[in-house]
């Protein structure tokens, strides 16, 4: 994870990033076992890849804890999320060097992320 120091921040963001994640179906697969919340819906994306909704639209590896179930297993997207080479990469609570980002600057990494999850579902 590129958040240095994103344990430090849990108690204030819930592990938002921690929502829909295209995963290989291969790791799906490999870590059934470990799912903590049954996904209402699987989304085939081809290329085997899916996106497992759940009815919070979280990661269905998120545990009660917010700790990952699958961390040393977690995908590629999960590995690089905090670097801000995208919109859906970036914390809306600590920048990339660990530093805390203003309510403003959340309010705005939130919509634009909020508009790219509305595109992305096909939604308007």
């Amino acid at each position: 994870m590129s958040c240095q120091n994103c344990k430090s921040f849990q108690h204030l963001c819930k592990s938002e990033c921690c929502s829909l994640v295209p995963i290989d179906k291969a790791l799906w697969e490999k870590n059934q076992d470990k799912v903590q919340q049954k996904p209402s819906e699987i989304l085939e994306m081809g290329h085997n890849v899916i996106v497992p909704i759940t009815p919070n639209m979280k990661c269905p590896f998120l545990s009660p804890d917010l700790s990952c179930a699958i961390y040393d297993d977690r995908p590629e997207v999960c590995k690089l999320f905090g670097n801000e080479s995208h919109i859906n990469l970036t914390c809306a609570y600590q920048r990339a060097n660990g530093d805390a980002r203003s309510f403003h600057e959340r309010k705005k990494i939130d919509k634009k992320q909020g508009d790219k999850m509305k595109q992305f579902l096909g939604k308007k």
